[in-house]
């Protein structure tokens, strides 16, 4: 993959974490987005698991998938701020280092509204096709640091014997 690759597949990470993630422009989804993206992990799968739920061990995204669950998952926080701090690629993946900076103005993460500003560390690579459209994701970030940002008790029990 050539260099010019290298820089567009930069250009569309951050296109698509300030237009669509904290502008809420869904029309670009599918110029960003492949048809079918494989999802290895998202930010927000140790929260479901904390929270007693199941995640696949990886799942495929449509771009309409994407878009109904932005809607129902991240809504449109009133502040809402990403920061890429790193961001390196080779071939066709690119590795980021993001900060994020959002109001916890909902129950997202399992723990009623605060209003306190968050600070996140979030990390990402991501594959992308031919076309500069993210085919593959796999995406990282501390649920304890957030939960103790909210001021919600974390407790760790041991599990039970298999």
């Amino acid at each position: 993959m050539s260099e010019d690759n290298v820089e567009r597949n930069k250009r569309n990470f951050r296109r698509f974490q300030q237009e669509v993630v904290v502008g809420g422009d869904m029309s670009v989804v599918p110029e960003l987005i492949a048809p079918q993206m494989r999802l290895l992990r998202s930010g927000d799968d140790s929260f479901v698991r904390l929270g007693g739920g199941e995640v696949p061990q990886e799942r495929v995204i449509t771009p309409d998938q994407f878009i109904r669950r932005y809607g129902e998952v991240i809504g449109k926080p009133k502040i809402h701020r990403r920061t890429i701090e790193a961001i390196h690629g080779e071939g066709d993946v690119i590795w980021a280092r993001w900060k994020i900076e959002e109001e916890h103005d909902s129950d997202r993460y399992g723990v009623s509204p605060t209003g306190k500003l968050l600070t996140i560390d979030e990390a990402a690579m991501v594959r992308f096709d031919s076309q500069g459209r993210m085919i593959e994701g796999w995406f990282m970030q501390d649920p304890i640091e957030v939960l103790n940002q909210i001021g919600a008790k974390v407790t760790v029990e041991p599990g039970s014997e298999q």
